[in-house]
């Protein structure tokens, strides 16, 4: 009988998130750790981390029909460009590596079967089994970066470590002069408080837009951005409507050519209220033209939702072992 419980372990670019998942989507002794740069050293964290978390499991008695039934497989779940075939972590500027035999240095050092995974499609699997997914869906979470995860048929949407890397997709920069620039440079979290301050300082200057801060204050933030665009401030509201323009794009795009999937929108800029999530959902419909328009839903899992969804892939490659043995 294939185990119930299994460790899981998030890696993002400043913190991890571990804890122990369970079949049907619930986390259990969850803990954080900062993330170190380079592969070597996060490996090194992620070790002491399962380690520790597995004596809490074994040693308290309050965790027993956990330790009975808990899986040596560990999933971990890692950022950037990640071939799960290979087991090759392509490339993370975040953390640091580039072309890094990631799941051979995970199983080495833990000792256990492994089963890696890119963080945004384990947090798209999440959401479409326990989520807002609610099965086949496309999950854009929108932060720094702005990149996708597809499951189709409870399958994740997987080649060679590219699957979903929209955030990459050339775009024309309205303000470019006919340049094109990754659509996250455009549509991301941190893309609109840095454009803001760019053309302000360029002297696209509209009506309620704020004075140059004095030297050494900061610039408004994604959040003060929504909210002075709110109170008028012109020149905020157009650096979002370029935003929420240049994501629908994209989404139209693939809801073009995988039908009209569910898209859930997590990351910071799912909570900015019912405007942004409106907007966007508007401005997708405006280019589908005769495609049906598909729901567009907030994320409903969280920060948590890349740990559960690493544990639901480790399950899954552990049914699959179990099915070739017998």
């Amino acid at each position: 009988m294939n185990a119930g419980y299994v460790i899981a372990v998030d890696v993002g670019g400043t913190s991890m998130k571990l804890g122990v998942a369970s079949r049907d989507g619930k986390l259990f002794l969850t803990r954080t750790a900062p993330t170190p740069k380079g592969a070597a050293a996060v490996v090194s964290v992620i070790t002491q981390q399962v380690s520790m978390l597995r004596e809490v499991v074994h040693n308290d008695p309050k965790n027993v029909d956990i330790a009975i039934d808990l899986s040596p497989r560990v999933g971990v779940a890692v950022p950037g460009v990640v071939d799960e075939a290979t087991g090759m972590a392509v490339l993370s500027v975040n953390v640091g590596w580039k072309d890094v035999p990631m799941l051979h240095m995970l199983e080495e050092s833990l000792a256990c079967p492994v089963t890696l995974g890119h963080d945004v499609r384990s947090g798209a699997l999440a959401e479409a089994r326990w989520g807002a997914g609610l099965g086949d869906c496309i999950f854009i979470p929108i932060g720094t970066g702005v990149s996708a995860g597809i499951v189709l048929n409870d399958r994740l949407l997987s080649r060679a470590g590219w699957s979903g890397e929209i955030g990459q997709i050339l775009q024309k920069d309205p303000e470019g002069d006919a340049q094109l620039v990754p659509m996250e440079r455009l549509a991301s979290a941190k893309a609109i408080s840095r454009r803001y301050r760019e053309l302000h300082e360029k002297g696209r200057q509209l009506p309620g837009c704020i004075e140059t801060p004095v030297p050494g204050t900061l610039w408004p933030g994604t959040r003060e951005l929504f909210d002075r665009a709110e109170n008028g401030d012109e020149l905020a509201q157009l650096v979002i409507d370029q935003s929420v323009h240049s994501l629908s794009q994209v989404i139209a795009q693939v809801i073009g050519i995988l039908g009209p999937l569910r898209v859930v929108i997590g990351g910071g800029l799912s909570n900015e209220g019912g405007a942004y999530m409106a907007a966007l959902e508007n401005a997708i419909a405006s280019q589908l033209h005769v495609a049906p328009m598909p729901p567009i839903v907030k994320a409903s899992l969280g920060s948590w939702a890349q740990c559960l969804g690493i544990g639901a892939q480790a399950f899954d490659a552990d049914d699959a072992a179990e099915r070739l043995q017998q």
